[in-house]
């Protein structure tokens, strides 16, 4: 068996873990795993993490380089490479962060009736979940105010003497 030796990957993963180097593992999904081989074979490499142990299939791995120390999550060009996977939800949280302008939008439910938020909540139920994230955001204390104000039949429901009385 003297061919799979003399396989480039192998060679580098057996100095990695003979040195117990630190390594990243790239899954093919973007996930990033960083720690030490501990032992590998044709279908699968052991990694030995602060967590524990885990085994990972050599399918499922995308990249293995040695861990550069650095965590560049927020590179230009890595996000939009990644954004249709694990570093979604990072990437889709700058923009929201960028959307703090459309304050409006919060207070569209006290009498905003230009914006077409209002048009999507008549139209679906997912609306308001939406809009009720977007308060949380905006801010946290006035996160609860603004869901009594945008579930006003949630309110009159409770009946908790906010008036209803």
């Amino acid at each position: 068996m003297a061919s799979a030796e003399s396989h480039p990957q192998n060679d580098f993963m057996n100095a990695a873990r003979k040195e117990r180097k630190r390594v990243e593992i790239y899954l093919v999904n973007g996930i990033r795993l960083t720690g030490c081989i501990e032992s590998f074979d044709q279908y699968l490499v052991m990694l030995r993490t602060p967590v524990g142990l885990q085994g990972i299939y050599k399918r499922a791995i995308s990249t293995i380089q040695l861990d550069t120390g650095t965590r560049p999550a927020p590179r230009t060009g890595r996000p939009s490479h990644g954004e249709h996977t694990t570093r979604g939800p990072h990437g889709s949280r700058e923009p929201r962060d960028h959307r703090e302008p459309r304050e409006p939008r919060e207070s569209y439910g006290a009498g905003a009736p230009d914006r077409p938020s209002p048009e999507r909540n008549s139209g679906t139920s997912d609306g308001p979940v939406v809009v009720t994230r977007r308060r949380r955001l905006f801010g946290t204390g006035g996160g609860d105010g603004g869901n009594h104000g945008g579930h006003g039949n949630a309110g009159g429901t409770s009946g908790n003497g906010n008036g209803n009385e």
